[in-house]
C-alpha cells in the first residue's frame, strides 16, 4: 500500500514524477542531451535507478519511488498524462527497471519546473 489516499493528492503524482525527473535531468541532462544530439535518437531509455536516487520521501509522501510509478501505472488517466509528456513505456518488472521517452519531448518536460 502507498501512503497517498485522496484523489486530490493522486492528481499530483504527475507533478511529483516530473519534479524527480527534472532533478535527474539537471544532474545528467548535459550528457543525455549531448548523446541525443549526436546520435539523432528518437527514443531514449532512462534507468529508473537514477530517478529513485533523486526521490525524497519527505517531499512526496511516498516511502519509495517505485510506489509512485505503481500508482501512476494503475490509473489510466495518470498513465495518459505520462504519455502526453513523452514517456511512451515504463518497465518496472524487469531486471533493470526503466522508462522510454521520446527525445523530442525530453527537453520540454522540465520547462516551468522549479
Amino acid at each position: 500500500m502507498t501512503p497517498i489516499q485522496t484523489n486530490r493528492e493522486k492528481k499530483d503524482l504527475i507533478t511529483i514524477f516530473k519534479k524527480i525527473l527534472c532533478r535527474y535531468l539537471r544532474d545528467r541532462g548535459h550528457i543525455i542531451f549531448s548523446m541525443v544530439d549526436t546520435t539523432g535518437q528518437d527514443k531514449l531509455k532512462i534507468a529508473l535507478l537514477g530517478l529513485w536516487r533523486r526521490h525524497k520521501s519527505e517531499e512526496t509522501g511516498y516511502d519509495k519511488f517505485n510506489h509512485i510509478i505503481e500508482d501512476i501505472l494503475s490509473d489510466s488517466k495518470l498513465l495518459e498524462k505520462l504519455r502526453e509528456l513523452g514517456i511512451i513505456e515504463v518497465h518496472i518488472d524487469v531486471e533493470e527497471p526503466h522508462l522510454v521517452v521520446e527525445t523530442s519531448k525530453l527537453r520540454e518536460i522540465c520547462k516551468n519546473q522549479e
